[in-house]
């Protein structure tokens, strides 16, 4: 709080009222946090020799009132598809992005998605601004993410993608349209490497990534 309000327009000591009378510089607030999670890392690695890792998500956070029935409701609730539950809970979605390297983890951004303010997508893309251009971060997302803007995006910044994609996409290797699920069969074999997750080891070729997971299935 003390880092913080160098940038809001009141005394420090004045935050304290913030959730019932205070004003709230959020947009500066959310600047500074992107900034100095960034610098702060980025001078660890030069120290430690780590490589820079961003992980970017969002979740759902449940609400067990609906707003129509709140006393205080809670801006851009609806209903929203929550993976841990597997089905739709109503509540609203955050969007967050960690920053870290070796065992030092923090969180840059931490918003409520609200579609009137733009999509999750442009809420990536604005985290993928404020990566350096010559970090080589490694970052991570969800398939959801993996779209030919944040692609794009991520290429100029020289980083390094982690991320799963859907088999229904389609690509364009040297101009030539590819199912991704057939996109294998035209890479030489060498550039393909196993990846184990919690036990399960993922392959680069499909049919095989299809037989290790029914062995899994078979295992349990």
């Amino acid at each position: 709080m003390v880092d913080y309000a160098e940038i809001g327009p009141v005394h420090r000591t004045m935050y304290c009222h913030f959730p019932a009378k205070g004003k709230w510089n959020d947009k500066g607030l959310e600047e500074a946090q992107k900034r100095e999670s960034f610098q702060t890392i980025l001078e660890l690695p030069s120290r430690s020799g780590t490589p820079l890792f961003v992980s970017i998500d969002d979740s759902v956070v449940p609400k067990t009132i609906p707003s129509s029935k709140a006393k205080r409701s809670t801006e851009a609730t609806g209903w929203h598809y929550s993976h841990p539950e597997r089905k739709a809970v109503y509540g609203y979605q955050v969007h967050g992005a960690i920053v870290g390297t070796g065992d030092t983890l923090l969180c840059c951004s931490l918003k409520r998605y609200s579609k009137e303010q733009g999509t999750k997508i442009d809420m990536t893309l604005e985290i993928i601004q404020f990566l350096p251009d010559d970090a080589g971060a490694y970052v991570l997302i969800d398939s959801w993410y993996t779209n030919p803007g944040v692609l794009d995006a991520y290429k100029e910044k020289n980083c390094h993608l982690i991320s799963a994609m859907k088999t229904n996409r389609i690509l364009y290797p040297e101009g030539k349209r590819t199912p991704a699920a057939d996109l294998d069969s035209s890479l030489a074999p060498g550039c393909f490497h196993p990846v184990t997750v919690n036990g399960r080891t993922y392959m680069g070729s499909a049919e095989k990534a299809k037989g290790v997971r029914k062995s899994a299935l078979e295992r349990q």
